[in-house]
């Protein structure tokens, strides 16, 4: 896993191996991230 510069991650979020999580995104709580994320990117989980 690599994790850019400035970025959110919330409580409980899970990222999956081998994604990379460009500059400012931001991952919602409890979200699970499969795949690579751009920079300024936006994941949030579903109920």
């Amino acid at each position: 896993v690599t994790i850019g510069d400035d970025v959110w991650i919330g409580t409980g979020a899970m990222i999956m191996k081998g994604v990379t999580i460009g500059d400012r995104a931001i991952i919602s709580a409890r979200a699970i991230v499969r795949s690579d994320v751009p920079a300024d990117g936006l994941v949030r989980a579903t109920d």
